[in-house]
């Protein structure tokens, strides 16, 4: 008797694991979300102020959803042809397991001037019969969301990158097409002679081809929430012309755009449904977009919004999921100066060698240094939304930084178990290679 149940255990994949998880198996998520740009110091900034959000008497001893992963790391984020990563040679990496250099998306130049494109996660799920899905704050043809599905050398050709998403005539890897596709960009799908909102050159409108494919189109929160209540078997969900909305405006100036976790809950939700198990992206990218422009307010809240999209996913991921939480590369953002440890992170750190206030989180780099820093600036300054933090070296547009950044990570213990404490991005493609295959 006791032989017969452990042959049902094992099939259906619910024998313990070495180490005393749960193996990880077929039918399981297998879930990458990425903080576009969150780096430590981001997430320690973003722990700062939900304890002070919270009310804490030291805001710093704040726990975040990720903070409670089993298993952590270090990432290191070079590309092949540059110290500092963008995002599209570092999602590759991920994705891949290839250093590509910047610019590139999971493809390779090869002599004859052609590419040779380079097969990604999401596609290895797709060929094993997995749901696959996307989610995004940015445009769904931006390099990270991309990064699971294009093979181009150039990221910015994004009305070419949209294309790829269309079942029959763009990536044959992806069968009938990615199942679940939520974030912004209607622009790349829809022809320039739609308003303002198209910017295709060909004439293409891809939201009708979607629909012609069987996706159930969907364009604000409400509709997503009846794709979800229908059970619809593909949703494409394209939510801003352009990039959807910082968190901290998303209520006042988009109120019908789904937050980050309302679409993480939905696309988990309708994946799940695959015994086959599924291939889950789940990018903030607007976290990068405001520290690029030396605005960590913005920064820190959509860095909470990633983490209440984390907790989504752990609340609502099939037991023995794996879920990896980490960012493709940093950004030049540091904590610094003399604040008391019972302030939020918005906070003054001192004054400098000429008697000027400065703040807790600055910048290397940025816009903010093209100018005089404010003689009169106080804490009621600091916590304005619009406040951007002083800069070091005078740039038009801030830069990616070329630390390591932070992997938190969920699931069985016997995938956990091979997650050394410090790794490059590629050999993380080699653990949601695994669980995909269900090594």
């Amino acid at each position: 008797m006791r032989r017969a149940i452990l042959w049902v255990l094992v099939a259906f994949g619910l024998a313990a694991a070495p180490g005393g998880g749960t193996a990880s198996a077929p039918g399981r998520g297998v879930i990458l979300l990425v903080g576009d740009g969150m780096g430590v110091a981001t997430v320690t900034a973003a722990r700062i102020h939900q304890g002070a959000l919270e009310g804490l008497p030291r805001p710093g001893a704040a726990r975040l959803a990720m903070d409670e992963a089993p298993r952590a790391a270090l990432v290191h984020t070079w590309s092949e042809d540059a110290m500092v990563t963008d995002s599209a040679a570092a999602i590759s990496a991920l994705m891949t397991g290839f250093k590509v250099p910047n610019h590139v998306l999971c493809a390779r130049e090869n002599e004859a001037g052609g590419i040779d494109t380079l097969r990604t996660v999401l596609e290895i799920a797709a060929a094993r019969g997995m749901a696959t899905g996307i989610v995004t704050t940015t445009t769904l043809t931006h390099a990270t969301p991309a990064g699971c599905y294009a093979h181009t050398l150039d990221r910015g050709d994004e009305a070419g990158i949209a294309l790829a998403l269309v079942p029959g005539s763009g990536n044959p890897a992806l069968g009938a097409g990615v199942d679940v596709l939520l974030g912004g960009g209607s622009r790349w799908f829809l022809p320039g002679h739609h308003g303002s909102e198209g910017r295709r050159t060909d004439g293409r409108d891809l939201l009708r081809e979607m629909e012609g494919a069987g996706y159930r189109v969907v364009r604000d929160a409400g509709g997503l929430d009846g794709a979800v209540a229908d059970r619809a078997d593909k949703v494409l969900g394209v939510f801003a012309s352009s990039h959807m909305a910082f968190e901290a405006d998303r209520e006042r100036d988009a109120p019908g755009q789904p937050s980050l976790a309302a679409m993480t809950r939905a696309a988990v939700t309708l994946l799940s449904r695959n015994p086959r198990g599924f291939f889950l992206l789940v990018e903030g990218g607007k976290i990068d977009h405001a520290l690029h422009d030396d605005n960590a307010y913005r920064a820190v809240t959509d860095a909470l919004a990633f983490d209440r999209a984390v907790a989504a996913v752990r609340e609502t991921a099939p037991e023995g999921s794996l879920i990896l939480v980490t960012a493709d590369h940093d950004h030049t953002l540091v904590i610094q100066g003399e604040a008391s440890s019972a302030s939020d992170v918005f906070a003054l750190g001192g004054t400098d060698a000429d008697g000027v206030p400065y703040t807790a989180l600055v910048f290397g780099n940025g816009p903010t240094a093209k100018k005089a820093p404010p003689k009169g600036l106080d804490a009621a300054a600091v916590r304005d939304p619009d406040f951007r933090e002083r800069a070091g070296i005078p740039l038009d547009y801030e830069t990616h930084g070329g630390m390591d950044v932070p992997l938190f990570a969920f699931g069985p213990q016997d995938l956990l178990a091979r997650i050394p404490g410090s790794l490059d991005n590629t050999e993380v493609f080699g653990i949601l290679r695994d669980a995909v295959e269900g090594r």
